[in-house]
This record gives C-alpha cells, structure tokens and sequence, in this order.
C-alpha cells in the first residue's frame, strides 16, 4: 500500500487522498477504509450495496463521486472545505477475502493552516515629528494559524537593538493574532537606540508565516519618514 497527500492546505481548499495498492496470489479486494485520527469516517467495500458508507467526523467532509467516478473511491478520495480541525493522522486500511484475510495499511500527516485575510497594518504614527522626537509605531497582524512572525527593517535593514514584547491574542479556532511595537527614539545606536540623520527612512513591518513544503508567507507594510535638516527640525511621514 502506499499513501498519498498533501502535507498541508490551506482553509476553504480540497485534497487528493490517494491509496495506491496492490493484491498479489488469488484473493480478492474486500474492502477499503479511511480513517482520521483512529476514527473511521469512509468505507468501500465492493460486494455491498451501496458500495460506500461514510461516518461524521469532525472537520471531515468527503466530496461525493459522480456515477461515472465511483469506481475510483476504492483507490482515492477528495476531502472537501477543509478546515483547522481537520489537520490530524489520516490512514488508508486495505484488507482481502479469503484465503488470506490480509489487511495493511499506510498513514500519512496533515496540517490545516489559516492565513491572514490581508498583510499586516502598521498604526499609531503621527503625520508630523521633530527631530529627536520620539516615534512609536504599532504593527498588527491579522488572525492565522500558525501565528505570524513579525519584524521591523529600516530602509531594508533588520532593525537591530532589542525590540519590544510581542503582544499575541488568541482566537476560537486556534486562530492567532499578533502585534509588535517599534520604537525609535533621538539616542546612540550603540546602545540599541536607532539615531534619526538627516534622510529619508523607510520603516517597514514585515510577516512570515512558515508553511510545509512550501515557500514562505510573506507580506510588508510600509511608512516612510522624511527627516529634515536639523535647521528645519521636523519629520514628517508620507
């Protein structure tokens, strides 16, 4: 027997749940069951009628075959509008008739994720600053499973002294929501303190979300700071 799916997938999508086997000497298939978790939630038994027989299991729903395609539940099935708490083991159980009433069987992992409905937002700034005066931004993440990494880079350089505690609150559903705080103020960068120059700054707040056998999640938000001369003394935002 071998197993085959995907190892992760994203809210709302379907997967391909695919057994792949094969009977050697004189017995006969018997049956085919899937199972979540230990618990079984679909059956094909080609001797019965109907065929098949499904079972409710949380965060299971299986698509249902056309005419045309039910002869091939005995070998693949489709799972449907997947959600967080259909992530678990999924197993593939083949058994013969007699003689031999063999049965075996293959498992395989899979992880549900939930990405956020848009990237992050970057807030608390105000449109005027002086220079040396302190700026303090918010960034927020919006809800996903898993939580999303977020770091702050100064015109695409990773900030580098120590940032401030990220704030995580969560969610029904395992749903994580994440927020960090930059804060810049008029000091030695030496002591982690970033010193507004005369230029132009463009902070940006990025998130990752890591993902299985796939790239990387990755969006931005962006504020740019123009600093102006020490004579002019202010710091706007655009």
């Amino acid at each position: 027997v071998e197993f085959k799916m995907p190892t992760e997938a994203v809210v709302g999508t379907s997967v391909d749940l695919k057994c792949e086997w094969r009977i050697l000497g004189v017995s006969n298939l018997y049956s085919v069951k899937w199972y979540k978790d230990d618990h079984e939630f679909f059956r094909y038994v080609p001797d019965n009628n109907p065929k098949t027989q499904m079972f409710p299991r949380l965060g299971v729903k299986v698509e249902k075959r056309s005419s045309s395609e039910k002869s091939s539940n005995q070998k693949s099935i489709r799972l449907k509008d997947l959600v967080l708490e259909s992530s678990g083991q999924y197993k593939c159980e083949v058994s013969t008739e007699a003689p031999f009433f063999a049965t075996t069987f293959q498992t395989a992992n899979l992880t549900v994720i939930s990405l956020p409905e848009r990237g992050p937002e970057i807030t608390g700034l105000s449109s005027h600053y002086a220079v040396g005066e302190n700026v303090t931004a918010n960034c927020t993440s919006w809800p996903s499973v898993p939580k999303a990494n977020l770091r702050w880079t100064i015109n695409g350089e990773p900030v580098k002294y120590p940032s401030l505690p990220t704030a995580q609150t969560n969610f029904p559903q395992g749903l994580v929501h994440v927020a960090r705080m930059y804060y810049c103020t008029d000091g030695n960068s030496s002591g982690g303190v970033y010193v507004f120059a005369w230029a132009r700054k463009m902070v940006s707040c990025l998130f990752r979300i890591k993902r299985i056998g796939y790239g990387d999640e990755i969006a931005s938000a962006h504020f740019r700071l123009r600093v102006s001369s020490p004579e002019n003394s202010k710091v706007t935002t655009s």
